[in-house]
């Protein structure tokens, strides 16, 4: 399955902070043969690939949560009122399009008050979640029969390719990161000596809950997340330019040995590749996965993501090539190690 195919599936199914279940039962077709998933307590799933018990082993991650809304109030009218699951600026959200998860899944809006009635001031206010409510078309009675308070709410994902190689959609952090993988299990279909799990891990953007509560540990951990894409106003150095590759992060959290790895592995295969300093902790889950077993190999590849944590998230597909490439580099090159 190309790479395309299987971001677009991946975005299709939602995935808010806390309400994952919902999400993996869309993934058996995009497994590939003789791999194996298991889920553990909090809800994260292992899928596993190679010989069991094998010389060489190597753990796989990307969170597979996004941003979100739960509903914490009915209004009169009918109107949801929600609280933010995770990073939310509110000032996106004016006039987007949601979906409810309660008893069925509804259609919604951000309501958004025109700018002729708008009150002198109000233009230039910093707007609040809170501030904001979902408009179903329904009444109070009939939303009420079909929504509870503690319901999820998300933002309808409208994938959309651009062009030939950028794309736009809600959830890209992190749902790149898990399509991006799974295409490269794909195409390791004859391990001999290496065991690689995928790990897609759940609440990541409720402070790397997942990751913390992972079971399992590797010789080496490859994180896959989003991070910044240059745009007017951002500072250049915490940025990285799309269509330029894979961000290979270097922070002092870091595996140094395993970064090279990467690295040289770019460097030998021509694999367009870009570098992001991050001089304190990572901020993904990389800060907690590299604690496992007492300390354990980790590194970080990002993408280059524009309008991260909004409905228009945007990326290049060269730089998830870029990934791919790399990750399915080292781990053959693992694999040869006998």
């Amino acid at each position: 399955m190309e790479l395309i195919e299987i971001l677009k599936a991946v975005c299709s199914e939602k995935a808010v902070s806390g309400n994952e279940n919902t999400f993996f039962g869309a993934l058996s077709a995009l497994l590939p043969k003789g791999s194996s998933t298991q889920r553990d307590k909090i809800g994260n799933t292992y899928i596993k690939l190679g010989p069991q018990g094998a010389e060489h082993s190597v753990l796989l991650d990307a969170h597979c949560d996004q941003i979100g809304f739960v509903v914490t109030d009915i209004c009169s009218n009918g109107f949801l009122k929600v609280a933010a699951v995770g990073g939310i600026d509110a000032r996106t959200l004016y006039g987007e399009r949601v979906e409810v998860f309660g008893k069925q899944t509804l259609n919604g809006v951000f309501g958004a008050i025109p700018p002729h009635l708008q009150k002198e001031g109000d233009r230039d206010k910093y707007v609040k979640t809170e501030d904001l409510a979902i408009d179903t078309g329904l009444s109070k009675d009939e939303v009420c029969a079909l929504v509870s308070r503690g319901d999820f709410v998300c933002v309808k994902s409208n994938f959309m390719l651009l062009n030939e190689n950028k794309v736009c959609s809600a959830g890209l952090d992190n749902k790149a990161g898990v399509a991006v993988l799974l295409y490269v299990l794909n195409k390791l279909t004859e391990l001999k000596n290496t065991e690689v799990t995928l790990l897609l891990s759940v609440q990541e953007e409720l402070g790397l809950r997942g990751a913390a509560a992972a079971e399992k540990a590797a010789d080496a951990i490859i994180c896959v997340d989003a991070s910044f894409a240059s745009y007017v106003g951002c500072p250049l150095e915490k940025t990285g330019k799309m269509a330029k590759g894979a961000m290979l992060g270097h922070s002092p959290v870091l595996s140094r040995s395993l970064t090279d790895a990467l690295e040289n592995i770019a460097v030998k295969n021509d694999i367009p590749l870009q570098h992001e300093i991050l001089p304190d902790l990572t901020g993904t889950n990389a800060d907690r996965l590299s604690l496992r077993a007492g300390g354990a190999n980790c590194a970080l590849i990002s993408f280059p993501l524009l309008n991260m944590h909004s409905a228009v998230e945007m990326l290049d597909l060269r730089d998830l090539y870029s990934i791919a490439d790399i990750i399915e580099g080292y781990i053959k090159e693992v694999d040869r190690v006998a």
